[in-house]
């Protein structure tokens, strides 16, 4: 592959911009920086893309030292400013899509033990900035269903019980929503994970008591909510649980929905063979319209049948316009553009709404080694409305240093 090199100044530091492609973690060091999510806003009459990211990670492990937020131009790729956290253990981010608000997990020391609590913090429009560190005072319970036994505190392992970052509303005042869980102490870490929800400055409330609620996802305004729950995926609507199924009694396991910022859209992964579309016996990528209730398959090559292999870890744009994901898919034809020539690492990939046409890997790398997009414990692609698109790499053509670093795509 032909890289069209350029060396462009931003606002703080110097960045690379490879055919489209921008290393926005520029930062020295060997650690790996990871799990990215992005949104797209306009900062002081700029229209920039926030990227917030984990560093200080290590072994491609979920949990990092500390949490980095940067304002990228849109156009030229520039660094417009940046800022980071405080040193601790922090999981994933999950930055809204007003580019308000920042939610994250966070291990604290509270009454002598050391729990992982959702954290929120807002950010500024005016400039890149964040407030206060928050965080619930009522944190780390859930309910055990069968004797109504509430139990303190929370896994103190982020990387294994809390990779998956709390769902997070628009607004200066948003909705956090996150899957509860037991203390390991009381020996019921897992058997029951309700959702919870809470609004900064409040207590945490109930969404669901059922046991298994994981993954939850949330529509911009909050009016819709998305979670997986015994191997099926559901869309509730005004915190009313269950909600609809949409992956109609899938015959396999289907999870990791996303939705999309309307509440329209819904993409998930799945091992079933019984929807709507080409399916076979690993995971595949799904969509779902909750208007005409259709389930597309994005696992299908043109002219080459499903991929040989897995497709995971769908995420979708606000406008649902197009979905990333994982995959180690090599068996396409020249007509689905730009396709990895090997299966020895999962790759970073966008299709747009409803057509397998407009499939398109993100970055090609080194595909002749186990380099490239490499998904880590639940990290995935983080996407954007016009094609904008974030993920953590190793791939040495993207940097020069060591360590996995964080690529944006520019449209």
């Amino acid at each position: 592959m032909k890289l069209l090199f350029t060396v462009m100044i931003g606002a703080l530091s110097a960045h690379m911009v490879f055919a489209g492609i921008v290393n926005v973690s520029t930062e020295s060091g060997s650690d790996d920086r990871m799990a990215p999510s992005i949104c797209r806003i306009t900062v002081g009459g700029t229209n920039v893309v926030r990227v917030a990211y984990l560093e200080g990670c290590s072994g491609g492990v979920l949990s990092g030292t500390n949490i980095r937020i940067k304002d990228i131009n849109q156009s030229t790729g520039a660094i417009v400013a940046t800022v980071q956290m405080a040193s601790g253990t922090y999981g994933a981010p999950r930055i809204s899509r007003d580019g308000q608000g920042i939610a994250y997990w966070k291990l604290r020391t509270i009454g002598g033990s050391t729990v992982a609590v959702p954290h929120f913090r807002s950010l500024s429009l005016s400039g890149l900035s964040m407030g206060s560190e928050e965080y619930p005072s009522d944190q780390g319970y859930a309910r055990n269903q069968s004797n109504g036994t509430i139990y303190t505190g929370a896994s103190t392992d982020i990387t294994v019980d809390n990779n998956w970052p709390p769902a997070i509303t628009d607004g200066t005042s948003p909705t956090l929503v996150w899957e509860d869980r037991f203390s390991e102490a009381a020996g019921e870490l897992g058997a029951y994970t309700p959702l919870v929800k809470w609004v900064p400055g409040g207590s945490i409330d109930d969404v669901d008591d059922s046991h298994g609620c994981v993954s939850p996802g949330i529509s911009d305004e909050g009016t819709y909510l998305v979670y997986a729950n015994g191997g099926q995926i559901y869309r509730a609507t005004s915190w009313s649980l269950p909600g609809t199924q949409v992956s109609y009694n899938g015959n396999g396991t289907s999870a990791y929905p996303a939705i999309s910022g309307s509440g329209q859209y819904v993409v998930f992964e799945s091992t079933s063979s019984n929807f709507s579309g080409v399916a076979h016996d690993v995971a595949d990528v799904y969509w779902w319209d909750a208007n005409s209730a259709t389930t597309v398959n994005l696992a299908y090559a043109t002219g080459s049948g499903p991929a040989y292999s897995t497709a995971i870890r769908a995420s979708i744009s606000p406008d649902g316009g197009f979905i990333g994901f994982d995959s180690t898919w090599f068996n396409w034809t020249t007509t689905d553009i730009f396709w990895p020539t090997n299966d020895v690492a999962p790759y970073a990939f966008r299709v747009e709404r409803g057509s397998t046409s407009t499939r398109r890997m993100l970055s090609h790398g080194n595909q002749a080694t186990d380099d490239g997009y490499v998904a880590a414990n639940g990290a995935r692609v983080s996407m954007e409305d016009g094609g904008y698109a974030a993920w953590d790499t190793s791939d040495g053509s993207y940097a020069s240093r060591t360590g996995r670093d964080i690529l944006l795509r520019l449209p």
